[in-house]
């Protein structure tokens, strides 16, 4: 953890930020591991649309079903970027799905961001085990 804290002060010092206190700074990736969003990408089954858009992206049809999940809208493709609105409205690239150093034996797996960011980690998870199961 040290390091990403040098890394955030290193940047907020390059940008001449001042930090003051009661100050959060959270990253996407731990917000991800926080909120338990994981899949198996052997579990994902591409749309039609997932596969036009990686026919023009050359991005794995996996993961563009997984941009398309995780997005109200796709905004603009170039190349291999794809410009969304995720799920919680927020824009970016990607939709908030992460392959990158998500673990040990990661290989075919994607992180998610959490479907409610305002939750507290670990809080989708419980809330999932104590919930009732469906008739």
């Amino acid at each position: 953890m040290v390091g990403l804290v040098a890394v955030i002060f290193e940047a907020a010092e390059a940008d001449r930020f001042t930090f003051v206190d009661q100050d959060v700074v959270v990253a996407q990736k731990i917000v991800s591991k926080a909120g338990v969003r994981k899949v198996d990408l052997a579990s994902v089954t591409p749309s039609a649309r997932a596969l036009k858009l990686a026919e023009g992206t050359g991005l794995d049809d996996l993961l563009c079903q997984l941009y398309l999940d995780e997005s109200r809208a796709i905004l603009n493709v170039k190349g291999r970027h794809i410009v969304t609105v995720d799920n919680r409205g927020f824009q970016g690239t990607g939709a908030g799905v992460d392959m990158s150093n998500i673990g040990p034996r990661s290989e075919g797996r994607a992180m998610l961001l959490p479907s409610i960011p305002t939750r507290q980690p670990g809080e989708s998870a419980r809330a999932s085990a104590s919930r009732p199961a469906s008739p």
